[in-house]
């Protein structure tokens, strides 16, 4: 049995409806007026049908996104679960880029495992070079070893000229290097004499540096017996230091006594200077 059923509107034409056995056949025939709003409507019904990505509405899909010990993934529905592996998944790469602790090497695909390397690498590069005990040299290639060395050369170079304890002066072998240090290790050592420091070798000073230590030593000498410092050498001082000394005591001498202080000494007092110290005493009230 097949019947045709026609009716004409000037949006919707429609031509035909057979029913079969099995189904009917139905056939709508738009008008040209309406087509682009059905192909819309037709693409927004699809994109609305379409799965969405679970929210963390629940405070325990939150922790199980998170990866935190609290989560629970008995809770968890079928697609809730696939989100959950999804950001462990993510977060373990991020781990493995960084090469910080939970890395897992296993779950990582060929180009994430190949990129983790890369990086690691890089970052033991980099730790080789600021010369740190964490420094793998195994894993490093050819010119990486070689950068390293130049930069160790380079550093071992640098700590001989500053005089550092590290010092190695044996993987120095350009004589421009040995030179330079040599150099820096005579002017710290004038500079340790200049100063009057007990590390002073004196063997290591020229004649003319000598005369210069010799002469700033006097004067250190000449300002401490002028200031009474117990470092005074009066031993080293002239005729004329000497009297310039003995006058600077005396004069201290008399401050002292004046102000009626413990280290006043009355025999350094000449008969004008007792006068002058009974003077300034002060004396009691007449009854």
């Amino acid at each position: 049995m097949c019947k045709t059923l026609k009716w004409y509107s000037p949006l919707v034409r429609l031509t035909s409806w057979s029913p079969a056995r099995k189904g009917a056949t139905l056939t709508i025939v738009l008008s040209p007026l309406l087509l682009p709003l059905f192909l819309l409507h037709l693409a927004s019904f699809g994109a609305a049908g379409q799965a969405k990505a679970p929210q963390a509405s629940s405070p325990n899909l939150r922790n199980c996104l998170d990866g935190l010990r609290s989560c629970d993934i008995t809770e968890l529905s079928a697609r809730e679960l696939e989100a959950v592996a999804a950001s462990s998944r993510r977060r373990n790469v991020d781990r493995c880029l960084a090469g910080t602790t939970g890395c897992d090497p296993t779950r990582l695909d060929p180009a994430g495992l190949a990129q983790a390397l890369r990086n690691a690498s890089r970052r033991n590069f980099d730790t080789c070079r600021e010369l740190s005990s964490r420094c793998n040299p195994l894993t490093l290639e050819p010119e990486q070893s070689k950068e390293v060395v130049r930069t160790f050369e380079r550093r071992n170079v640098e700590r001989c000229l500053n005089g550092n304890a590290d010092c190695d002066p044996t993987r120095i072998s350009s004589k421009t290097d040995l030179e330079a240090i040599r150099k820096a290790a005579l002017r710290r050592n004038l500079s340790r004499c200049m100063g009057g420091s007990t590390q002073c070798d004196p063997l290591s000073l020229s004649a003319q540096e000598q005369q210069a230590v010799a002469k700033e030593s006097a004067r250190r000498n000449r300002e401490d017996c002028m200031n009474g410092s117990g470092s005074c050498n009066p031993l080293a001082l002239n005729d004329a230091e000497k009297s310039q000394m003995g006058r600077e005591l005396r004069a201290r001498n008399l401050q002292s006594c004046l102000a009626r202080s413990a280290s006043c000494d009355p025999s350094l007092l000449t008969a004008p200077e007792m006068a002058q110290v009974a003077a300034a005493r002060p004396r009691g009230r007449k009854k």
